[in-house]
């Protein structure tokens, strides 16, 4: 899983099904997601802009995974990190990376044998 480090503190980022819906409202598609945080004719400012955006879209995500899923605590959880003061720590090469690896970890399939599949013939 995709993680954002700050301070020793991790906040995972996972592109849920959810998050392919709020970038479907704003009009990429899953395959045009890249373009939302680095599109031509689009200032750096506003691809930093929409890249923080993802980032916090991903890290909302998959702390509500854990709470769901994992039955984590949520006062257990860190409070995301402010989009402002992420602009003034992370570099672009970073908030790309950051984005990129949230989407590749999050599509890709993880294929598991039953246990007892495992088991020597």
């Amino acid at each position: 899983m995709a993680k954002l480090i700050l301070g020793g503190v991790e906040y995972p980022l996972m592109m849920t099904v959810g998050v392919l819906d709020d970038m479907a409202l704003k009009g990429y598609a899953v395959n045009d997601i890249p373009k939302y945080f680095r599109a031509d004719g689009q200032t750096i400012e506003v691809d930093m802009d929409h890249g923080i955006e993802f980032i916090l879209l991903t890290a909302a995500a998959a702390q509500e995974s854990a709470i769901v899923r994992d039955g984590t605590d949520p006062a257990a959880l860190p409070a995301l990190p402010d989009p402002a003061l992420l602009r003034r720590l992370l570099t672009p090469g970073q908030v790309w990376e950051l984005c990129d690896d949230a989407i590749l970890r999050s599509v890709s399939r993880t294929v598991e044998a039953a246990p007892e599949k495992n088991a020597a013939q």
